[in-house]
């Protein structure tokens, strides 16, 4: 299966570079009970050899939630978390942005390359209208762009409808700079 691709020109040659996925983890062996209840063993390194970029949403512009807070700053936190569970996960996680900074579209797609990351997971909060009710309306949609994106988007969006306790506002096929640039399976998660 093709994991990504990148076409590009390099002088007058057009290159066309295909990615194969990385490396599956080495499977945990299961603990031997002697007629026992066999228990799971814990999930360790399940992300052992995936290198993800975690991309939190803006600054700049983004929304301003109804108590004030920035949606950048929000989705700072919340990768932040993100990060710390993959890398418990055995993941390698690299960041588009630092907290703070102003980093344009572009500039986090780059840098997702340069890292060479295996899969980018763009993070961002839903903004309502001020006429909607955000008690009335809310929930979570997954976005992707590449057709090799989309199994990645359906694994997230079905793990998120079986954890969280949010309306599910679907799985959909969005033209989002980030998603669309990057040539690794990349999705955008609206919380």
């Amino acid at each position: 299966p093709v994991w990504g691709y990148d076409i590009r020109y390099e002088k007058r040659k057009l290159v066309l570079e295909l990615r194969d996925p990385p490396p599956a983890p080495a499977p945990v062996p299961e603990p031997v009970t002697p007629r026992r209840k066999r228990e799971r063993p814990p999930i360790v390194n399940q992300f052992e050899n995936i290198k993800i970029c975690l991309d939190p949403g803006h600054p700049p512009l983004g929304a301003t939630g109804p108590l004030g807070i920035a949606e950048h700053v929000v989705n700072w936190q919340l990768a932040e978390k993100l990060r710390h569970l993959l890398t418990d996960l055995g993941a390698q996680v690299v960041m588009s942005r630092e907290d703070g900074e102003t980093t344009p579209l572009p500039d986090r797609v780059i840098r997702s390359r340069r890292a060479d990351a295996d899969l980018f997971i763009s993070i961002h909060t839903n903004a309502l209208p001020p006429s909607e009710n955000p008690f009335d309306r809310n929930g979570f949609s997954i976005f992707y762009y590449q057709p090799f994106s989309q199994p990645l988007a359906e694994a997230v969006h079905s793990v998120l409808r079986e954890q969280i306790p949010l309306r599910d506002d679907g799985l959909h096929y969005g033209n989002y700079h980030v998603i669309r640039q990057t040539f690794v399976p990349s999705i955008l998660v609206e919380c």
